[in-house]
């Protein structure tokens, strides 16, 4: 899968003068950013090492410390920069199998552990698990260690670091339930976290974020009704009763892929009354259903009349008719005024709205080369 291995311990000179770097120095130098190497002192963990400043990052200063000292990578950034962490080499080989767009990117061994480098899309502190591996996001990992050079260190694959989508890899077939939870929480972070008392409460903004993302597409809250609506499958919007859709966010929230979280014992009507609140305005819609209805009502309504025109407040009594007549909800005068320009300019209509339909009023906003049908109007188009 890799080629021949590098070592990186094969030259071992420090710098004499200021500018001479050795090999390992040279090779991380040109695939990290200057301020993700940190030199470890004797005797201290990586961790607890302090990374250089921009200003300090290319200083003669500095330069000689990296290259007298041990080497620290530094994790995260903007993409985040991110480890992927190997306990052998079949399990290494395999996930690379999987996930070719890997193979492109660095990969290296230091003191028994095999690394691919990645920049992470989206990134998070949360690591992950699992029995092959250990994803890490954040903290320091040593690529170097002068105080161990019989160690073996190894480039096994000397490349620069490619920016991956950690929701497009290939995890394996065991890993379904611990990485979707873990893509769960990089997505919307910590779901949970423990008061100075030690009890386990929800944090709001992440399930709030969950609930707007699994709900946006089929769920909708309409101020003019005051009331939610659905299409669950596609369909037509309908309203939604609150207590049913406090059910489905009980089962969302119960049933998420956050294993640990013992939801059931703080889910409770008082919490999700709270949210439902929350969701009222996170899936606030000008009406879900309005260019829907208004698109039905046009066709049912309008013809095609050249020559003629009609108001917008023409089109909006006989629209306030329709929907009174069939007992439909009811669209705010402002979001009509907003929404019935975009479906007159849909096919087959293909009308731009008019400053200068004329009334015995005066010039008024409308739309010219269609009519209302008389039985919309009251009188023949």
């Amino acid at each position: 899968m890799l080629g021949e291995p590098q070592p990186i311990s094969a030259v071992t000179t420090t710098a004499t003068s200021v500018g001479v770097l050795d090999h390992v120095l040279a090779n991380l130098g040109n695939i990290f950013d200057r301020r993700q190497l940190v030199a470890v002192p004797r005797g201290v963990s990586p961790d607890a090492a302090t990374a250089p400043l921009l200003t300090e990052s290319n200083s003669p200063e500095y330069l000689r410390r990296l290259a007298t000292s041990s080497i620290a990578v530094s994790l995260g950034g903007h993409p985040g920069l991110t480890a992927i962490q190997f306990k052998d080499r079949p399990g290494l080989d395999a996930f690379l199998a999987r996930n070719p767009a890997c193979a492109e990117s660095l990969v290296t061994a230091h003191d028994g552990a095999l690394i691919i480098w990645i920049r992470a899309v989206t990134a998070h502190r949360a690591p992950l698990d699992l029995p092959q591996l250990h994803v890490q996001m954040a903290g320091k990992i040593m690529v170097f260690d002068r105080q161990a050079l019989q160690s073996r260190d190894e480039f096994l694959n000397l490349a620069g670091i490619q920016t991956v989508d950690l929701y497009s890899l290939d995890w394996g077939q065991d890993a379904d339930g611990p990485v979707a939870a873990w893509l769960t929480t990089l997505t919307h972070g910590q779901f949970v976290r423990r008061t100075p008392r030690g009890r386990i409460v929800p944090k709001r903004d992440a399930w709030l974020d969950f609930l707007r993302r699994r709900l946006k597409a089929t769920t909708a809250f309409d101020r003019a009704t005051g009331r939610f609506w659905q299409r669950p499958n596609g369909d037509t919007w309908q309203p939604r009763d609150a207590q049913q859709l406090t059910g489905e966010i009980r089962q969302l929230v119960i049933s998420a892929p956050i294993p640990g979280v013992l939801a059931h014992t703080w889910c409770d009507d008082e919490w999700l009354a709270g949210m439902l609140r929350c969701l009222r305005r996170v899936l606030v819609s000008e009406v879900p259903f309005a260019v829907d209805l208004l698109r039905t009502f046009v066709r049912e309504a309008l013809i095609l009349a050249p020559g003629q025109d009609v108001t917008v407040a023409e089109l909006n009594a006989a629209f306030l008719r329709y929907c009174r007549e069939r007992t439909l909800p009811l669209i705010a005068q402002g979001v009509f005024q907003k929404l019935i320009p975009k479906v007159l300019s849909e096919s087959p209509w293909g009308r731009a709205k008019s400053k200068s339909v004329r009334r015995e009023s005066g010039a008024q906003n409308g739309f010219r080369g269609i009519a209302l049908r008389s039985s919309f109007w009251g009188r023949a188009p």
